[in-house]
């Protein structure tokens, strides 16, 4: 037994030295940092009065504006949409399915980065196809205007990740036993029937764990807009991890970013155990 133990130590070792290293040390000594004042190179002890400022800053808290938006609007239409394509790419009417599966796939594989930069010039008013083609009917459109922005970081978020939940939806699709479905069909169950009634339940432990990343990856947006405040003016605090990028490197408040970025991750942390709670209640209760 012991040599079983000292075998699982001597993989886990590794593992848990990069944990230490690169995750909990950064963590503590973020928390550190937190606790006190700074001007220039100058730092003093100023005990949870960080905390205090964040809390009461609503720059801080007013950018959740889009985070919110993302989570309620876009996160569903990305997931409905990954749903709806894995069920079709399952129900065996397409030929060469992994070919559709890799073409969905690959917006995924382009970085974050330089998918706003290309969404950016895309929608921009000196570069963009779409601006022409729309004046040409009478239409004029601003893209890039404050009240389409949300709008837009909709369209490339969702282009960005929704071939990769359909990769994950996809994959728990092909789990299922097939007989299920074929026993269906002897029941006199037809593709959509089968899909709604058969395949959408079994997805329901799998799209939970989707929309908790969700809620992590929105609530901490910061690539496509900050490429995209190069072509457009967009406001400091857009989101809280721009606001807490701003404080530090723009206004040298490092401990301040600090505080606010322990209060960002506090708050993820809140958002995805409630809603994970929740999720679970729900499921141990159709269980029952």
């Amino acid at each position: 037994m012991n040599r079983k133990i000292s075998k699982a130590w001597l993989f886990l070792i590794l593992p848990l030295i990069g944990i230490a290293v690169f995750t909990m040390y950064p963590l503590f000594f973020g928390i550190y940092l937190s606790l006190f004042g700074q001007r220039g190179p100058r730092m003093w002890f100023v005990g949870f009065y960080n905390y205090l400022t964040v809390l009461k800053d609503p720059s801080f808290w007013g950018g959740f504006g889009l985070p919110i938006f993302i989570l309620l609007v876009q996160v569903p239409i990305m997931l409905g949409i990954a749903v709806i394509l894995s069920l079709i790419l399952d129900s065996g009417r397409l030929k060469y399915p992994s070919l559709y599966r890799t073409f969905f796939f690959m917006p995924y594989a382009v970085p974050t980065i330089v998918s706003g930069l290309i969404w950016g010039y895309m929608f921009s008013s000196a570069l963009s196809p779409f601006i022409p083609l729309l004046k040409s009917i009478g239409i004029n459109v601003n893209f890039l205007s404050s009240g389409s922005l949300p709008w837009i970081m909709l369209n490339i978020m969702t282009w960005e990740w929704a071939g990769y939940n359909l990769v994950l939806i996809y994959s728990t699709l092909l789990s299922i036993p097939r007989e299920i479905s074929e026993q269906a069909k002897i029941d006199g169950a037809n593709d959509f029937q089968t899909a709604l009634y058969i395949k959408l339940p079994l997805l329901k432990t799998t799209l939970l764990i989707l929309f908790i990343f969700s809620i992590i990856g929105s609530l901490q947006i910061f690539n496509e807009p900050m490429m995209l405040s190069g072509i457009t003016n967009i406001p400091p605090n857009f989101t809280p991890s721009m606001y807490v990028y701003n404080q530090a490197f723009s206004y040298g408040s490092f401990t301040y970013a600090t505080t606010a970025a322990i209060v960002l991750g506090a708050v993820i942390f809140v958002f995805s155990f409630f809603f994970l709670r929740l999720s679970m209640k729900q499921l141990e209760e159709n269980i029952e």
